[in-house]
Parts: C-alpha cells; sequence; structure tokens
C-alpha cells in the first residue's frame, strides 16, 4: 500500500484539521470497468422510487464520480448528473473521465452543503458516518431536496436508540486521531426527520455479492461469520450492516400541498 498520506483539505467544525489516510482508496482504486456492487444496489433503488421522468440528480461525497459515470451510462443524457467532494485531488481526477462533460462537479463541503437547486434523488453514499452531529447535516441536505424527491444515505447505523461518536488513529500512517467509522441510531434519524415532516420509506440491508477479504489496513472492512451470519468488520473492532435509508415527506404533508 505503501505510506501516502493525503491531507484533508476542509476542517470538520469542532475539530483540528486532520489527515484522512483513507483517501488513497479513492484515488488508487478504479470502479469504472468493474461497478461496485453498491452501484446496482443504489440504482435498483432509484429505479424503485423514480417517476416517469428523472430530471436530476446529486451525488454527495462522489469522490472521483465513478457511481455517477456508472448512471450515466444508463440514463444517458436524459438527467443531469451532479457530484460534490471536499477534495480537490479526487474531483481532479473526476474530471479527466471521458464522461464528466455531461457531469457538473463541485468542490463544496458535505457537512454544511447549500445549494440554490433543488435535486429529484440526493445520494449519500460511506459520508454520513464523518459527521458528528448527523441532525445538522440532514437539516441542510433536505432543503435541496424536491418535495417528492428521494434522500438515500447509504452507511451502517444502529438499530437501537444509541449513537456512537468514534475517534481512530492508524498508528502506521499517521499521528492524529481521525474521524470516519461514526455509528448514527435510527432512531435518532427518525425523530429528527419527524420533526421536519419527512420519514424513513424504506430500510434495505445491502448484500456484497462475494466475501470481502482482509486487506493490510485495518481501517478497511471485511467479512466475518457471527452465528453463520455474514457481517462486515474492521480493526476498530467493529461489527455491522451497510443499509439504505430512503427518506421522502411524511404522506400527510405531501396530501396538504
Amino acid at each position: 500500500m505503501g505510506k501516502k498520506i493525503w491531507k484533508m483539505e476542509i476542517k470538520i467544525p469542532n475539530m483540528e484539521s486532520i489527515k484522512k489516510h483513507q483517501d488513497y482508496i479513492y484515488l488508487e482504486e478504479d470502479y469504472i470497468d468493474k461497478p461496485k456492487d453498491s452501484f446496482f444496489f443504489l440504482n435498483k433503488i432509484i429505479k424503485k422510487y423514480k417517476k416517469k421522468k428523472l430530471n436530476n440528480l446529486l451525488d454527495v461525497g462522489c469522490a472521483k464520480g465513478e457511481f455517477l459515470f456508472f448512471l450515466s451510462k444508463i440514463y444517458k443524457k436524459n438527467i443531469q448528473l451532479e457530484g460534490v467532494d471536499y477534495s480537490k485531488k479526487l474531483l481532479k481526477e473526476a474530471k479527466k473521465r471521458k464522461y464528466s462533460s455531461d457531469i457538473k462537479f463541485y468542490k463544496k463541503n458535505a457537512y454544511n452543503l447549500k445549494l440554490k437547486k433543488k435535486f429529484d434523488f440526493i445520494i449519500v453514499s460511506g459520508v454520513v458516518c464523518y459527521f458528528d452531529k448527523i441532525e445538522f447535516f440532514l437539516k441542510n441536505i433536505l432543503k435541496s431536496l424536491k418535495s417528492n424527491g428521494k434522500l438515500i444515505i447509504f452507511d451502517n447505523f444502529n438499530k437501537y436508540d444509541v449513537d456512537i461518536i468514534l475517534r481512530y488513529r492508524n498508528n502506521k500512517y499517521s499521528k492524529k486521531f481521525e474521524p470516519g467509522w461514526n455509528t448514527h441510531s435510527v432512531e435518532t434519524i427518525k425523530r429528527f426527520l419527524n420533526k421536519k415532516k419527512f420519514k424513513i420509506q424504506e430500510k434495505k440491508k445491502f448484500n456484497l455479492s462475494f466475501k470481502l477479504k482482509k486487506k493490510k489496513d485495518p481501517c478497511r472492512s471485511w467479512h466475518i461469520k457471527i452465528n453463520n451470519r455474514q457481517m462486515f468488520t474492521t480493526g476498530l473492532m467493529q461489527y455491522f450492516d451497510l443499509e439504505a435509508l430512503v427518506i421522502g415527506k411524511a404522506k400527510s404533508h405531501l396530501n396538504k400541498k
């Protein structure tokens, strides 16, 4: 793997500037020719909830834009695809792709993201685990969702009413503690959404099509069997599933429109 360390280009609120060493994953790995299983999983959800005409979609934490390129091959030019990420390096790589001319990329901080336009779909994959206050993120991101739009958050969540804020340090590559493996309670999310007249319309578990092997970096996930059940784990001593939360306006509120 080498000792590549990519510096964070933003400051997470209430924290000192930290090094996010795991950006090497997105910089070195490529999912254009071999799309991730999660791309197919998320698109299946999009197809289920999309109306006859799908105008636009935003990918929050788009990295090099592989998921957006994956969607562009499916929907062609019938949809405006946009992506935001904090990293100049990742966005620079995204703009080199042959499909990038049809996709708009922006350098923005996802945590306090504020956009003028609204979207049919907003995808947030592997991002909220970096945030200590998911309510603050939801408050901002929901403002960018159309009245009949869907917010899809793909991450690991706690089924119990307990929120876990975690800091870790990979001593081989860093001297500072960093976030990235927080686990937010589904109940916390439900309570906040209820106040905003939104709800979780579906909670769908993700199943990887192959066994994920352990890698040299213990901060990356791999598969483990517990009671004949395949789960994800990490060198942070976590055991979890990955799920997608499909969020939209509560029906009672939509009917008042």
